[in-house]
């Protein structure tokens, strides 16, 4: 099928013609007004104790927050002294007084999003350390780097929650896996420990390439980026003989390709159970 369409037609198109195909729409598995909708999603969440909110936080679209968590039962030894313990999946700590727990979590987040804030949350009555942790990459070859410094300031009042952010980091999962790596501390009368983990990161728009792909949509083009971004995620091939035809009208069904190519939509095999 032909991909004749206009960037900037097809945003438009979509947003207008959603409440025309039907008076409800199935929202975050559920069926809601799409007034309803639009008011809910326009209370754009704030990052902050109090302001995350995890029915907001979709895993597409590049406005909205996107989240992952880590928790107890995510961790992994390390090196050096790897005495600790696992409370439940709910908490992890040192095992014994006067030891210390090295401990990792691994991250899995997608290519290309942008790691925007982190929370922990944890427990320190321990009034002579505090948990050492940071956010790590590791490259092919094994080399380690420091991307952003998780450190809690200086704390002993036992629950804490410590945010980091706003900072900003580029996942590329073809050079590098990611991981939170930790130390806790113990003694014969404090502790400290870790309950878990909130990353929050945001999808972006690949960068524009060198060259074009498309003989009718050279580099400085307004909608370059965009419609390179399309064709680099196969959503759309173009209209035919190497041109994207950028101003060509969009159709309904045209529509439906790109929809259903970018949110890979997909029909239920079997009613509900």
């Amino acid at each position: 099928m032909k991909g004749k369409v206009s960037f900037s037609v097809f945003i438009i198109v979509g947003l207008l013609t959603m409440p025309i195909f039907a008076e409800e729409l199935q929202w975050n598995g559920k069926w809601a007004d799409p007034a309803e909708i639009r008011q809910f999603e326009s209370q754009s969440p704030v990052p902050g104790e109090n302001s995350i909110t995890p029915q907001a936080m979709p895993s597409w679209g590049t406005d909205s927050w996107s989240s992952t968590n880590v928790g107890a039962c995510d961790a992994c030894p390390r090196d050096g002294i790897l005495d600790f313990s696992v409370q439940g999946c709910f908490s992890i700590e040192p095992t014994n007084a006067n030891t210390s727990a090295s401990i990792g979590f691994p991250l899995d987040l997608p290519h290309g999003a942008e790691i925007q804030y982190i929370y922990i949350y944890y427990y320190d009555d321990h009034s002579t350390s505090n948990p050492s942790m940071g956010l790590w990459s590791s490259d092919k070859t094994g080399i380690t780097t420091l991307i952003q410094g998780l450190t809690p300031s200086a704390f002993d009042g036992g629950n804490n929650t410590y945010q980091v952010g706003p900072f900003s980091h580029t996942v590329n999962n073809w050079e590098n896996s990611y991981s939170i790596l930790a130390i806790l501390n113990r003694d014969a009368s404090s502790t400290e420990k870790i309950y878990r983990i909130l990353v929050l990161y945001k999808l972006v728009v690949s960068p524009a390439p060198a060259t074009a792909s498309f003989t009718d949509v050279p580099t400085d083009h307004s909608f370059f980026r965009y419609i390179e971004a399309l064709y680099d995620a196969r959503i759309t091939t173009g209209c035919g003989a190497g041109k994207y035809c950028p101003d060509d009208p969009l159709t309904r069904g045209q529509m439906a390709v790109f929809l259903s190519r970018a949110l890979g939509l997909h029909y239920p095999a079997d009613d509900d159970p």
